[in-house]
């Protein structure tokens, strides 16, 4: 391999809406509750304070999806490694290129699904100096882009997390 050539990971989605749709779900999700509690509430006839504490939980949702937003607005879809540098390619188009000197320490969590019908998906962390670079979830490694980083002298740290489907 030689140390120009770019080796690249691609995370699933590239979409600029994903992280919209991931609130989105969240939002919808903390309507089941709160209309289990209005509905629970208001047969025992405390309609009032039913209806106060339904929507308690849907500010939260959506704090919590504008976060998720917030965060996944600068979260890369493409890695590239070459020539000593690492490039970072975001959704809407823009780049951040560091050099590999920079990065301290490169984080991989890779979630493993049991059960076979969920393929394994991969979160990239690169941290440099005072800031924590980060990626949507992808696939696996490649024996490639591990090679890359070997050859780049990162520390390269892999966590592993197992779900039941």
């Amino acid at each position: 391999m030689k140390n120009e050539e770019p080796v690249v990971w691609l995370a699933t989605s590239d979409d600029p809406g994903y992280a919209w749709r991931r609130g989105g779900q969240i939002l919808i999700a903390s309507l089941v509750p709160a209309a289990l509690i209005f509905c629970g509430s208001g047969v025992a006839g405390e309609l009032i304070p039913a209806f106060w504490l339904s929507l308690l939980l849907v500010p939260v949702a959506g704090a919590y999806a504008l976060a998720a937003v917030a965060a996944d607005r600068r979260a890369a879809v493409e890695v590239r490694v070459a020539g000593g540098t690492i490039t970072l390619i975001r959704p809407d188009g823009s780049t951040t290129t560091i050099q590999t000197r920079d990065v301290r320490r490169v984080d991989v969590f890779r979630t493993v699904y049991t059960g076979g019908a969920t393929p394994d998906t991969v979160r990239l962390r690169l941290h440099t100096g005072g800031r924590v670079e980060r990626t949507r979830p992808g696939p696996a490694l490649s024996p490639e882009f591990r090679q890359a980083l070997t050859i780049a002298e990162l520390d390269l740290r892999i966590s592993v997390k197992h779900r039941e489907e």
